[in-house]
């Protein structure tokens, strides 16, 4: 029992100490762990602060493969370094060249921002930079005490710059495994070597730059910032251009470029070396430079080999050059070496030597070379396969730089061989005897300073150009198609020559003559950045000739100065001269013909940026114009047609476009002699019909009409904005006055105004006769594109008078059998042409109109028509009305008036009533309708209270007195146009009338003559014969035959007691018209038709 007791206290004994031992060993690792962590927090910092290197953020450490961090940001030298899952190690590499021990650091991607300052110098470039972007990258640092010194490989690094104002896109920029060593000590730099890249190339300053991609592969550089310099060397083995060119397809690359530069001063420094280099001109330019004329390749060609002699490079080399099909595998060297203090200057020089112009170049050989610091001598020759060849030499003054003399011989055969070559197609081409050489030789300068600070600030030249007197030159493309101005021997004869379809080979000026005296001398000055060009002859003059058209054209200078004084610096000329022309025969359009045309004319043009030509005292004639378009005519033509012009004003600018303006207050006038013989046929002449009465010279009656056009124009403009479609507007007046086979006729003349667009043509003015008095006021409004014409006839109110009336006043000189002698009529109208279809209204109003037409008096007369017209007919718009006071046809009608209606198109025509008076009483009707004017079949008039004593007072008999009054109706109907009546019928009203010869007469003295026992005595029934009844029978044929029988009923009461004595009266003549019938009998046939039918004819 004891025992168990003392263990167990034992056995607690023992125990305690070990545990507090494992408490303490516990406490003490913790503690140095602590210390492990905490001391290099809070001294390493501090201690890497002092090599440069600041530690601003870290996260995701760990140690279970070595130092391992997810994330950590640092800044070293003031470069931003922000790594993602990094790894850090030191490494031993005996075969590093640079050290045996370094740091290694591995980065899944990398992010580094430059410092403030670099990227401030940058901006002042025009970039902006800030991060690069590297992917797998490991770096080695070889110490951690400044210098610094590490190397780095990446498999990838990207950024992207942008303009330094943010306005363009970015260009992505790209190179895959990347090798570099990076020093800070004794100056920042980079070099290393580059297996593949792909970079986007711009301009920093130019803020619309556009971007050019390329590849390139193999490529070591080296770049150092210095105080005072930035040093740049690159090597690249293979470049290849990636932008798209003007020549589609073209494969662009570059091998083995090698470029040394300094970038602070790069165009003094840079050096360029390359095996080939094929290159393309991009589609899209930089701003600031010209776009070439592409189109012209000769052009291209001397603004290429002006670009390439002007490259800011210390030195270029080129084995293999080649640029589009301009350049092809020529060999490129331009030098332009410093001076070196010490040692004997290099000297500048510049050589092409190649091919130019596929697809078949040209041998191309261009050499510039300094004979010293000021002086170099320039060759350059083009030779081609066919012998022709284009040689300049110059002398140059290389310090202004300006040649002091310059020669180039064009030895051409054809210039058309070269300028096919240069794709020149579209100019004329010549024929050279002779070489053309044009020489320009430095004269001395009127300023005392040439050049000051090596800009040129005054030169002077003189250029004399040497070219044959006689060039004969194809016009190619400029070929001039003009109907007929071919002469042949139908140009002596009065028939012009037949037309020819366009485009014939034998209606076109395909070759002229130029001719010149063979030397043209002017003067060249150059001034603080204007030039000037001057004629040193007085006068120079040039022609052109054709003769196969005999036309000549010719042209004199008198003053010729060209200048650029503007700030665009554009050229401006200024000429002054004469031009000439004369053609024998032209034809501008199909059936017009004219015949020895001429012009003169003075010309003072600006010529330049804004183009200004002064036309002055132009004139133009035509001995004789021929229309034969219209079959009708047997000859129309106008002669000594004259075109006069005084001043017209032509200005043309990129802003406003072009005018052509009438100066003020000066005048254009036209005029001709006009003549013409119309065909006088019944039935319409065809084109064909009027070809073979030419051809066979058939004998016709013609209708002469001769006469004289004058037309003016005033205030005339004609303007073509940019992009805007052409406006004209003009005054004009025009007369014309005419003879009808010798027969005066009165003149007519239109003045008012007129515009036109490609959309619409305007004209509104006033006919008048040659006393100024308004005939009609017109406005036309024809739109062009839509074939459509709308002319209003605005209501013009014209007024008679004694003394103004139409024969007298308006229609003076006409030989017509009508006149207007008091009242007013008015007409408007409005007509519609559209597409070739006229339609519209046409209003005319009378007010108290008096006259006579025919010999037919009317007076009073007041009406009021309405027609509405179309292609299917012609309608009153309201039923027309018209009213006389007085009709004088023969017979003295007053009170007329009619109403009617009609319906072309439906064919239905309606007589609502006509009435008038006459005789003392009236004739009338009603309610015709009908569907055609020449057939009718029924028109009945009433004849109402018809005094025959007023009716025989008309005829003016005083030998026979007749009385009474006469009603009926006379059934009128038309027939093939002319008038019918069957069955007419007149009665006498109650209680009848008295029929005698007055005593005295001479009939009554024949009766008295006479014995009992003469059969006159039955004539005594005529002295005082009262009838009862009478009746008239009428039938009138549509031959004209007029059938009248008068019966009387009635007694005489001094003869036979008062015993019934019928009468009857039988007449039967060609009567014009029935209405005529009382005038149409005089009174000497009515008494022997009276005598005959009583048996005392004498």
């Amino acid at each position: 029992m004891t025992q168990t007791e003392s263990d167990v206290p034992l056995k607690t004994t023992s125990s305690t100490p070990s545990r507090t031992h494992k408490k303490r060993y516990l406490r003490f690792i913790l503690l140095f762990l602590l210390i492990s962590l905490l001391l290099p927090s809070i001294f390493i910092p501090p201690w890497l602060a002092t090599k440069g290197i600041e530690i601003i953020s870290i996260s995701g450490v760990n140690f279970k493969n070595g130092l391992m961090i997810e994330k950590i940001s640092v800044v070293i030298s003031q470069y931003r370094l922000r790594f993602t899952n990094i790894s850090v190690g030191r490494f031993i590499d005996n075969e590093s060249a640079i050290s045996a021990a370094s740091w290694r650091l591995f980065a899944e991607k990398t992010d580094i921002r430059l410092p403030t300052k670099l990227e401030g110098t940058l901006n002042k470039q025009g970039i902006r930079l800030q991060y690069i972007h590297l992917f797998d990258t490991s770096l080695n640092f070889t110490d951690l005490s400044s210098p610094y010194i590490f190397s780095a490989h990446a498999k990838r690094i990207t950024t992207a710059a942008f303009h330094s104002d943010g306005t363009e896109l970015r260009a992505k920029q790209a190179v895959n495994n990347v090798d570099l060593v990076l020093a800070t000590q004794p100056d920042f730099t980079i070099s290393g070597m580059i297996q593949q890249g792909d970079f986007s190339l711009f301009f920093p300053n130019l803020k619309t730059s556009p971007h050019y991609p390329l590849q390139f592969s193999k490529a070591n550089f080296s770049i150092a910032w210095r105080p005072n310099s930035t040093p740049l060397s690159i090597h690249i083995a293979k470049i290849e251009p990636r932008w798209k060119t003007i020549n589609e397809g073209f494969k662009q690359h570059v091998t083995n470029a090698s470029l040394e530069m300094d970038i602070n001063r790069p165009t003094k420094t840079m050096m360029l070396h390359a095996d080939t280099a094929l290159l393309d001109q991009p589609t899209r330019l930089p701003s600031f430079i010209e776009q070439p004329d592409n189109e012209n390749k000769s052009i291209h060609l001397g603004q290429t080999i002006a670009n390439l002699a002007q490259l800011p490079f210390k030195k270029l080399k080129v084995k293999k050059f080649t640029y589009g099909q301009l350049i092809l595998d020529a060999k490129l060297v331009l030098e332009t070496p410093t001076l070196q203090s010490g040692k004997k200057s290099k000297l500048a020089r510049f050589t092409l030597k190649g091919k130019a112009l596929a697809p078949k170049p040209y041998n191309l050989n261009v050499h510039i070379k300094h004979l010293n610091q000021d002086d170099a001598y320039f060759t350059g020759l083009m030779s081609g396969p066919k012998g022709n060849s284009l040689n300049c030499k110059a002398n140059i003054r290389f310090s202004q730089p300006l040649p002091k003399d310059l020669t180039c011989t064009a030895d051409f055969k054809n210039t058309k061989d070269i300028t096919e070559r240069f794709k020149l197609n579209n100019i004329p081409s010549a024929k050279l005897i002779h070489p053309i050489v044009i020489t320009a030789k430095q004269l001395e300068s009127d300023e005392k300073n040439v050049v000051i600070d090596n800009k040129v600030i005054d030169a002077k030249y003189q250029i004399d150009i040497s070219l044959p007197k006689s060039l004969p030159v194809e016009l190619n493309h400029y070929a001039v198609y003009v109907a007929g101005l071919f002469t042949n021997s139908s140009t002596a004869t009065s028939t012009p020559r037949e037309f020819t379809k366009p485009n014939s080979p034998l209606q076109t000026v395909a070759n002229i003559e130029l001719i010149t005296d063979g030397q043209l001398r002017l003067i060249a000055r150059y001034h603080k950045e204007n030039v000037k060009l001057t004629l040193i002859n007085k006068s120079e003059i040039i022609r052109l000739k054709n003769k196969k058209t005999q036309s000549e054209i010719t042209h004199v200078f008198k003053v010729l100065t060209c200048e650029s004084e503007t700030p665009q610096h554009t050229l401006q000329c200024h000429i002054k001269g004469d031009i000439k022309a004369k053609i024998a025969f032209l034809s501008p359009i199909e059936k017009l013909h004219l015949k020895t045309l001429s012009l003169h004319s003075s010309l003072d043009m600006q010529l330049g940026g804004n183009t200004a030509i002064s036309f002055l005292d132009t004139q133009i004639a035509s001995e004789r114009l021929v229309y034969s378009g219209h079959p009708e005519f047997l000859v129309s033509e106008a002669s000594n047609a004259q075109l006069s012009i005084d001043n017209l004003l032509l200005n043309y600018n990129t802003v406003n476009g072009l005018t052509l303006t009438q100066a003020k207050p000066t005048d254009a006038s036209f005029s001709a002699s006009l003549y013409a013989e119309k065909i006088i046929n019944n039935a319409p002449i065809s084109e064909k019909n009027h070809q073979q009465i030419v051809a066979k010279n058939t004998p016709f009656p013609t209708q002469k009409y001769s006469g004289k056009l004058e037309l003016s124009i005033a205030e005339f403009r004609l303007n073509k904005p940019i992009d805007k479609p052409l406006k004209l507007k003009s005054n004009y007046q025009t007369t014309i006055s005419m003879k009808q086979n010798q027969q005066r006729l009165p003149p007519f003349s239109s003045q008012g105004n007129l515009s036109f667009n490609p959309e619409k043509l305007m004209i509104t003015g006033d006919l008048t006769n040659y006393k100024a008095a308004r005939l009609v006021r017109f406005t036309v409004n024809s739109y062009l594109k839509r074939q459509k014409t709308q002319i209003e006839l605005h209501r013009n109110e014209v007024s008679f008078s004694s003394t103004n009336s139409l024969k007298k006043h308006f229609l003076p000189h006409l030989p017509i059998d009508y006149d207007l002698n008091q009242g007013s009529v008015a007409l408007q109208a409005n007509i519609l042409i559209d597409k070739g279809v006229t339609s519209g209204d046409i209003s005319l109003f009378a007010n108290s109109l008096s006259g006579y037409y025919r010999g037919f008096h009317f007076a009073n007369v007041d009406s009021s028509t309405t027609l509405l017209f179309s292609p299917q007919g012609i309608k009153s718009k309201f039923p027309i009305s018209i009213h006389a006071e007085l009709v004088h046809l023969g017979v003295l009608f007053s009170n007329v008036s009619m109403v009617f209606e009609l319906d072309t198109a439906k064919e239905k025509y309606q007589l609502h009533r006509v009435f008038a008076e006459v005789f003392g009483g009236n004739i009338s009707t009603h309610n015709v309708s009908s569907n055609s004017l020449t057939t009718i079949e029924r028109i009945p008039i009433v004849i109402h209270n018809l005094h025959l004593e007023q009716a025989l007072a008309h005829i003016e008999h005083e030998e026979i007195e007749l009385t009474g009054i006469l009603d009926g109706q006379i059934p009128l109907a038309i027939h093939d146009g002319l008038p019918v009546v069957t069955n007419g019928k007149l009665h006498s009203r109650y209680p009848g009338g008295v029929l005698r010869y007055l005593e005295g007469s001479r009939i009554d003295k024949n009766v008295e003559a006479a014995g009992e026992n003469s059969i006159l005595v039955v004539s005594k029934i005529l002295k005082n014969y009262n009838y009862d009844a009478l009746a008239i029978d009428i039938d009138y044929s549509k031959e004209g035959k007029l059938k009248a029988s008068s019966r009387f009923k009635g007694r005489n009461p001094q003869f036979q007691n008062g015993r019934p004595v019928n009468l009857n009266l039988n007449i039967e003549d060609d009567i014009p018209a029935l209405l005529k019938t009382m005038n149409a009998i005089d009174s000497s046939k009515l008494e022997g038709l009276f005598l005959k039918q009583l048996g005392i004819d004498e």
